[in-house]
């Protein structure tokens, strides 16, 4: 039994644990932005395009992988850490298993356009994917124990050593399947530290399940019998049928069983992350598909660096989202006004810096993507896609609180219910927009996916709202961002007039210099309005400080 303990001070150890796991998804994204910029004058945009082609369509196949059981295991281990070990060996298992049937389909599917360079490149990816989820199962660990310290590092030393890695591949010009591999490296090196400090720290240690195996089998041979069981007499004694082989026939059932309830449990939450895959990432394939591969890749040459630029303001809601996991899963079993509580704060949270990245993209997008892209992209229509993109954020945010919320509530299938409607439409969308708008087709397919789910979810979670005490908090964040706004217009249209007299530079340099004059008077604006409005409590003011100090 671990020794470990939650801190008794839930509220600072959220605080902490949101702006460890903040930091280190943010060096993370802007380690990936880095990629992005690197890979983009390296390879061009057509090269780019197809870089961005092999990510989206395995990614496509390793959510498969997945099936949101990190979850799962956080909420579990949250509630019991003695059983810990159990937990994180059933995830380990499953994962190991449905790890190598996506391999042969990934493989199978690969392999059609008979290129052997790119089923190389392809199959490298997946490799790192799947190492990556593997170390997942022990982030997940720490997650439910609240020691999100362990996964900080283990992030910061996976990405130094993959920009490093990736600098060197393009500096000796090794090509796709090289930078492909520099993340294989990366991964693995994350696998081995966070396994290490899991078993070293107490935490839990990951097994492989044989019984799983075998109770899998023993099921399959019984399900004969069981299917004419429930015909004659029910599900109940269908079941009871398939409990009496197993206990029978495999001398670990309770694993098998253990494993059984956490991919049930995770299943919702797997289609889920499915169907949310396919909302960022089918774009990106359907291009290719409708446009054929040459002018598709041109186009994911553009809509890629943006599209990735957006993507990476996602581990925002994410590092909270983590963070907030085990405490609104403690919360809904017994405290439902606390609950209702942490989430309305956090909704005022992600409305204040959602609308302030919105804004940001939206009046900075031309020294954005010029700082992102260099100058072998088409920059104009680049900056086009990232200012209409930034508006996602606004729903992005909202909706990763929702998609918590409903798991520790056990609703995790009304999330499932409203991907499905989101991608169901924005399918039809982008169906529709990319013949004819081309990268903006794909944008406004996620818009419109993002925003449909966006509504169920307002809707499933409407009993929580409590507008009366919300409603002026968040009136406040609208104004605060609605003058940062004004400072971002002004100060953009003055530097382009500045830039064309030729009185500050029009280059890399330039574009560095706009985002950051302009960018931090929005910022001291924005500041200073949520201040002296007096938008947070006493209680959210000691929070943001608790994330400040890390203490």
């Amino acid at each position: 039994m671990s020794t470990q303990t939650v801190n008794p001070r839930p509220e600072r150890r959220v605080a902490i644990n949101s702006s460890l796991l903040l930091m280190a998804y943010g060096f993370q994204a802007l380690v990936s932005l880095v990629v992005v910029g690197i890979m983009a004058r390296y390879l061009g945009q057509a090269g780019l395009g197809r870089y961005a082609f092999i990510i989206s369509f395995t990614e496509l196949f390793t959510v498969l992988v997945d099936m949101g059981m990190n979850r799962i295991l956080v909420r579990e281990i949250a509630k019991d850490q003695s059983n810990a070990t159990r937990l994180t060996s059933a995830i380990w298992t499953l994962r190991l298993v449905l790890s190598l049937l996506i391999f042969v389909v990934v493989a199978l599917l690969a392999a059609r356009d008979g290129d052997s360079y790119l089923w190389l490149a392809t199959m490298a990816f997946f490799m790192a994917q799947v190492i990556y989820l593997l170390g997942d199962v022990f982030a997940a660990a720490f997650q439910g124990y609240q020691r999100m310290e362990h996964q900080f590092w283990s992030i910061i030393i996976a990405q130094v050593l993959m920009l490093a890695l990736t600098v060197a591949v393009v500096w000796l010009d090794l090509g796709l399947v090289a930078l492909f591999g520099a993340r294989i490296v990366a991964n693995g090196a994350r696998l081995v530290y966070v396994w290490w400090i899991s078993t070293y720290k107490g935490f839990a240690e990951a097994h492989f399940m044989a019984g799983v195996i075998k109770g899998a089998g023993a099921s399959v041979r019984s399900l004969p019998a069981a299917l004419s069981t429930w015909r004659r007499s029910g599900r109940q004694a269908a079941s009871a049928l398939v409990e009496a082989q197993g206990q029978r026939l495999v001398r670990r059932w309770d694993d098998a069983r253990l494993a059984w309830f956490l991919f049930v449990e995770s299943l919702p939450v797997g289609i889920s992350l499915l169907l949310h895959s396919y909302v960022w990432r089918a774009g990106l394939v359907l291009t290719v598909l409708w446009l054929g591969q040459e002018q598709g890749d041109l186009v994911n040459g553009v809509l890629y660096g943006p599209l990735r630029a957006v993507q990476q303001v996602r581990i925002i809601p994410a590092a909270f989202a983590a963070a907030m996991l085990p405490v609104f899963s403690d919360r809904a079993a017994s405290r439902m006004d606390e609950f209702d509580t942490a989430f309305a704060k956090t909704i005022k949270l992600f409305t204040a810096i959602s609308l302030l990245i919105s804004l940001t993209f939206t009046f900075l997008a031309d020294p954005l993507v010029t700082l992102l892209l260099g100058d072998a992209i088409d920059l104009s229509t680049a900056a086009v896609v990232l200012a209409s993109l930034g508006w996602v954020i606004v729903l992005i945010f909202p909706n990763w609180l929702y998609s918590v919320t409903l798991v520790a509530l056990g609703r995790q299938k009304l999330e499932t219910l409203g991907l499905a409607l989101g991608l169901a439409i924005g399918f039809l969308v982008t169906w529709w927009g990319v013949p004819r708008l081309q990268s903006m087709g794909v944008v406004l397919g996620i818009l419109a996916a993002e925003g449909v789910y966006f509504v169920v979810g307002t809707i499933a979670m409407r009993g929580h709202f409590h507008w009366r005490r919300l409603a002026p908090s968040l009136g406040k964040v609208i104004l605060a961002c609605a003058l940062a706004g004004v400072v971002f217009l002004a100060g953009s249209r003055l530097w382009t007039g500045l830039s064309a007299a030729g009185r500050v530079p029009g280059d890399t340099w330039g574009a560095l210099l706009e985002v950051a004059v302009v960018g931090a008077a929005g910022l001291v604006v924005f500041f200073a309005a949520l201040v002296l409005l007096r938008t947070f409590n006493e209680d959210e003011k000691e929070a943001i400080a608790a994330m400040i100090r890390l203490r």
